[in-house]
């Protein structure tokens, strides 16, 4: 939902990049949060199918370590997610403050996305 009016902001505004740049970026968050999600959706789908593949003989090791192991991977996402979710925060502050704060990885690839660098608004 972010996604879709982070793309109506970047296509309806035309000269204003600090509009664009921040735009760009709420975009790419978007994308990267899809991209975890389908990630972790794929790694439990492996999981599940590395439990239910394993030998019954051995008295469920295989599917205790299995077990321990998605939940590791289950908090590993989780963490990505709320460092996703406090990087939109960290962007919509500085985009509400009139701020053209660049986040980590993805503000380059917003800047050439937006035409320049944004200038702020006050």
């Amino acid at each position: 939902m972010v996604g879709i009016l982070g793309l109506i902001f970047f296509f309806v505004e035309k000269t204003n990049r600090f509009v664009k740049f921040h735009a760009a970026q709420m975009i790419l968050l978007a994308i990267s949060s899809a991209a975890f999600g389908i990630i972790w959706v794929i790694a439990g789908i492996v999981a599940v199918a590395m439990a239910a593949a394993s030998d019954p003989a051995s008295g469920g090791a295989v599917s205790g370590g299995l077990s321990l192991i998605s939940t590791l991977v289950g908090c590993v996402f989780s963490l990505a997610y709320l460092g996703i979710f406090g990087l939109w925060i960290w962007g919509m502050i500085s985009a509400f403050t009139g701020k053209a704060t660049k986040l980590p990885i993805i503000g380059n690839i917003a800047e050439r996305m937006a035409g320049g660098a944004p200038t702020p608004l006050f």
